[in-house]
């Protein structure tokens, strides 16, 4: 993770106190891109203390306020903690601070087969919800935004390659396919998995009203990928578990490929944008080509061995 936010033990110690909460002992969390958490030992109970490095408090209202709305219809995934005060965010050095209840169990890139079969009825559980008035009606890193990419030159050829794609997928995902609420990034580390099986799906942070088949595409990019290439059995017990509750419409299953390479184009997006433009990093201003060259392969999938998905 990088460590946007430093804090040192006072620090720590005031923020939690905010809430209510006696440190016992804490820990930095390793792992997130565009946040600085932290574990918490407090009041004989386990916590994350999350400090907003990469968005407005804005956003931050919103996600806290999805999250409830979540919560209400018992799903799996992160609980807000209020404050003293009643408040569900507080500020520190002018970014969102929110605290969570701690959800018990790893991320891990190889998710168990049950695992998958159990990410894909959650997803669909989750499109079975109500889209909320209040979230984005556009994906935060989707299509309509690679163009800020063009002109900046740190790699024009991967420039050139994400213009022609995104007149790509414009012309091939139909716009009419079925929307709702999605993930929108449903990457393995965003995954909660305990005693092998799934636990809970985390970090709504991108959260919007979009493509269903987009958070099935995301699935099969963010925790099927096996060496660098689409493990298709991996990939078919998501579907499996995810037709058990929805079955996709015939449109979603013919865009699912190209959705995915897709969804593997627009991280490979947010990653120039994020560690070339405005988060720079010598370590990772490559990191684009990585999932770019995932997405081609996935892209050069005959069909019909695509197809394996949906046995």
């Amino acid at each position: 993770m990088a460590k946007y936010t430093q804090l040192g033990p006072h620090e720590i110690r005031s923020l939690a106190q905010r809430y209510k909460l006696e440190i016992t002992d804490y820990s930095v969390i390793e792992g997130g891109a565009a946040n600085s958490s932290f574990f918490l030992n407090a009041n004989g109970n386990e916590y994350v203390l999350t400090i907003a490095d990469d968005k407005s408090v804005e956003n931050v209202f919103i996600l806290v306020e999805l999250l409830d709305y979540l919560t209400e219809y018992g799903f799996p995934t992160s609980r807000v903690v209020v404050s003293g005060g009643g408040e569900k965010i507080t500020l520190f050095r002018g970014k969102a601070v929110i605290v969570k209840e701690y959800i018990p169990g790893v991320t891990k890139r190889n998710i168990s087969k049950d695992g998958l079969f159990s990410l894909g009825l959650t997803l669909a559980r989750l499109h079975q919800i109500p889209a909320p008035d209040f979230i984005p009606q556009t994906h935060s890193y989707g299509v309509e935004l690679f163009p800020n990419a063009v002109g900046l030159n740190f790699d024009a050829a991967f420039e050139d390659s994400l213009t022609q794609m995104g007149d790509h997928f414009k012309g091939e995902i139909p716009r009419g396919l079925p929307r709702g609420l999605i993930h929108a990034d449903v990457f393995w580390d965003n995954v909660i998995c305990l005693n092998g099986g799934f636990r809970a799906l985390i970090d709504f942070e991108d959260a919007c009203n979009y493509f269903k088949v987009y958070d099935l595409a995301s699935a099969l990019f963010g925790s099927c990928v096996e060496g660098g290439k689409l493990n298709l059995d991996k990939a078919s017990q998501i579907i499996k578990g995810y037709e058990q509750v929805r079955v996709l419409e015939e449109d979603e299953r013919r865009a699912l490929q190209i959705s995915t390479v897709y969804a593997g184009v627009a991280i490979s997006f947010w990653r120039y944008m994020k560690y070339n433009l405005i988060n720079p990093s010598e370590e990772n201003k490559n990191l684009h080509k990585q999932t770019a060259e995932i997405a081609d392969r996935i892209h050069a999938i005959p069909a019909d061995k695509f197809s394996q998905v949906f046995i």
